[in-house]
C-alpha cells in the first residue's frame, strides 16, 4: 500500500481509441496519404502540387481530363471527334454492355468540356 504512493503512474506508449466507437468528423476527401512513403497531406496540397508527393516524389495517377488540364492553357483547347464511340468488329459477347458500364464507372459519357463547366 504505502509502495503505491512512490511508483510511477504508467505511461500510455499508444493513443486510444474511445470506447464508444465514435470517430471525429473530418470531411472526406480533405487527406490524402502517398502510397509510396505513406505520408499524409492536404489533397489541395498535393493538387497544388500537380498530384506529385512533396515528400517523396511519388507521381500519383491522372485522370484525362485532370491531365489535359494541367497541359494546356485554359480555353485553348479543343476536342477533336468527341463523339467517337467505339464498335464491336470481332463480334465479342458483352463487350457493348462492358463499355456502358466502364463509360458510366469512370465518367467518360462526359466530354472534356462538360467536365470543365461549372454546373
Amino acid at each position: 500500500m504505502l509502495g503505491d504512493l512512490f511508483t510511477k503512474p504508467k505511461k500510455r506508449k499508444y493513443a486510444t481509441i474511445p470506447s464508444d466507437g465514435s470517430k471525429p468528423d473530418v470531411p472526406e476527401g480533405i487527406m490524402t496519404k502517398c502510397p509510396s512513403c505513406k505520408k499524409i497531406m492536404y489533397s489541395k496540397e498535393l493538387q497544388k502540387n500537380l498530384k506529385v508527393c512533396s515528400y517523396c516524389g511519388y507521381h500519383h495517377s491522372l485522370g484525362a481530363q485532370e491531365r489535359i488540364a494541367y497541359l494546356v492553357d485554359e480555353g485553348s483547347f479543343s476536342e477533336l471527334d468527341g463523339n467517337l464511340t467505339t464498335a464491336n468488329p470481332l463480334g465479342f459477347e458483352d463487350y457493348m454492355d462492358r463499355i456502358v458500364k466502364d463509360k458510366k464507372k469512370n465518367g467518360l459519357e462526359r466530354s472534356y468540356f462538360d467536365w470543365n463547366r461549372n454546373d
